[in-house]
């Protein structure tokens, strides 16, 4: 066999497949980028507090090796500011039922455990099933957010009209 046959008779093989982030994964839609930045920043301000209730990272029989340890960046710092919008959603969060939906939000944004296969294999469910846990329990969260947020603005307007009063001693 020539060199010029051998060149063409030699298979090349191809690189592995990289992961495809969620954010790729969401094809274009405005809502679902917003709830996962919304998610994102809320990982992050977790990682900033320490005494008001932010969940633990959970332990998931040795998934927490492969666990990506969360900086926290210049912009936000150790003590990221006391935002009420990330408040309101690490409420929401905590009052979502268990369950695999829970579980595998928690792997993926607050423990940030990648690639995705590893949170599928520790929760018996397949990849494609891990991102749908986890966009519908973000929405969840969210819709949850959304009714917090109108009950805080509609006792904000009754303390503002008058109709509630602070508790007093007296």
């Amino acid at each position: 066999m020539s060199n010029e046959d051998q060149g063409r008779y030699i298979r090349y093989a191809a690189p592995a497949p990289v992961e495809k982030d969620e954010i790729e994964s969401i094809r274009g839609n405005a809502e679902e980028r917003r709830l996962h930045e919304l998610a994102e920043d809320w990982a992050l301000w977790c990682h900033t507090r320490k005494y008001i209730g932010s969940p633990k990272p959970l332990q998931i029989n040795s998934i927490a090796r492969w666990a990506a340890p969360m900086r926290a960046t210049a912009s936000v710092g150790r003590d990221g500011v006391m935002d009420a919008q990330m408040q309101l959603f690490n409420t929401a969060v905590m009052a979502q039922q268990q369950g695999l939906g829970r579980q595998a939000f928690l792997l993926y944004y607050l423990n940030r455990v990648r690639p995705v296969k590893l949170i599928a294999g520790a929760l018996s469910v397949s990849r494609k099933h891990v991102y749908t846990l986890v966009s519908d329990f973000r929405a969840d969260a969210a819709r949850s957010m959304g009714s917090l947020e109108q009950a805080a603005a509609e006792t904000r307007a009754e303390f503002q009209a008058g109709r509630l009063a602070y508790c007093t001693e007296d």
